[in-house]
């Protein structure tokens, strides 16, 4: 069931992939780079190889290397409700119509693979959020990170689904107060059978504890596995947490869990004045 299930990920990233690079072979037209007409052909074989593999039936003609205008496929399920979400942030169920940032997506990935700590800043409204939430996680689900000692595909990573709002460790420093332990506690307390209000306490009196209940988590998991904390509006910190000492406090317990080989913690920050 894993194994399918991370198939039929990889299946929908390429399908998405594939999109795109149709897309921009129709604009090109004539003036389509070859590299691009290579990437379209090297696409629809891993789409071809991933159906087979699952069983399901061929959607991708073969590409045509002619340099003309081709008509633009779209491999991708339909889209059933508006494109525009408003104020409210992409997310992982958005991916499919998250366009125009792959690049950034790709420059976060390569942060997250090289760094333990990677924060996002940037104006409000630009989208930080979003980059997060529907460009680097859909891609740490493709096993975009994959290395000797971590594949990504294995990481324990927050999950956002329509109605039910987020799971896993993705939260704001305020979102529960001016107690950014609180906060952290209630998404991690169901994850390692604690209460939030026990592990709120175990977390404030003791540094080390955080990095000992995210192990905790991640028992029974492949070698593999690592464990991704998303810490959205990371300035909520220091415009709603009143005590300096809780702020030092929280700082400190990032630094340390930055450290840890097997917990990676990537925040938002609203850049402002």
């Amino acid at each position: 069931m894993l194994e399918h299930d991370n198939l039929q990920k990889q299946l929908e990233f390429a399908r998405r992939r594939l999109y795109k690079l149709e897309e921009l072979k129709a604009i090109k037209g004539i003036d389509t780079p070859p590299e691009t007409i290579i990437d379209l052909e090297e696409t629809q074989k891993k789409i071809a190889e991933l159906e087979n593999r699952l069983g399901i039936a061929p959607t991708t003609p073969p590409v045509s290397t002619h340099p003309g205008p081709q008509p633009l496929i779209i491999a991708t399920p339909k889209w059933d409700r508006s494109p525009f979400p408003g104020l409210v942030s992409f997310k992982k169920a958005d991916a499919t119509i998250f366009f125009g940032r792959e690049r950034e997506t790709d420059e976060l990935v390569k942060k997250v693979a090289e760094s333990r700590f990677v924060a996002v800043v940037g104006a409000s409204g630009s989208g930080k959020s979003s980059l997060v939430g529907a460009g680097l996680l859909p891609r740490l689900e493709a096993n975009a990170i994959n290395s000797d000692t971590t594949q990504s595909k294995d990481w324990l990573l927050p999950d956002f689904e329509r109605g039910k709002g987020w799971s896993g460790l993705r939260f704001t420093p305020g979102e529960l107060g001016d107690n950014p332990f609180l906060a952290l506690a209630t998404k991690l307390a169901p994850m390692v059978e604690d209460t939030p209000f026990d592990l709120t306490l175990k977390l404030k009196e003791n540094d080390q504890e955080c990095s000992k209940q995210l192990l905790q988590a991640l028992e029974g998991k492949p070698q593999s596995a690592e464990i991704l904390l998303f810490i959205d509006q990371f300035e909520e910190l220091f415009t709603i947490v009143k005590h300096e000492e809780t702020i030092a406090a929280f700082c400190r317990l990032l630094t340390l869990l930055a450290k840890q080989p097997r917990i990676r913690v990537v925040v938002t920050m609203e850049l402002s004045g």
